[in-house]
């Protein structure tokens, strides 16, 4: 496997800074703080960005993540389309203004391909469950 020196670094920079998936979980704090904070990334489990938060829906356990994809590279092809995430706060984990998903790119992008179209509409991901 070829690696770019850009690349290699996020790799390295992204196990030192990621935390484990066992981990994963938002605190009451997590909210308000994200609720009211400026506004960061989403980002899979290995460090791949899916791009930035346009807005947050928390409701019972359930998170509504509604993200733009400029500055992601999981869905950088999509002409720009907005993401709408689904999952639980047990599997988010929180680092700054940054939210840190319980999935690897790979599993976003396999549970997204179902909801791709031509039209404007945007991208659904539920990540509900291993």
């Amino acid at each position: 496997m070829h690696l770019t020196k850009r690349s290699a670094a996020l790799m390295i920079a992204a196990a030192m800074t990621l935390p484990g998936t066992a981990q994963a979980d938002l605190s009451a704090a997590d909210i308000t703080a994200l609720s009211n904070g400026s506004k960061g990334r989403v980002l899979a489990s290995d460090g791949a960005v899916l791009g930035t938060i346009d807005g947050l829906n928390f409701s019972g356990d359930r998170a509504k993540l509604f993200v733009l994809t400029r500055g992601g590279n999981i869905f950088r092809r999509t002409g720009g389309k907005d993401i709408v995430v689904t999952t639980t706060q047990g599997q988010l984990t929180r680092q700054g203004s940054d939210l840190i998903m319980d999935a690897d790119a790979q599993r976003v992008r396999i549970k997204a391909n179902k909801s791709f179209t031509d039209d404007s509409s945007p991208i659904t991901i539920l990540l509900i469950g291993p």
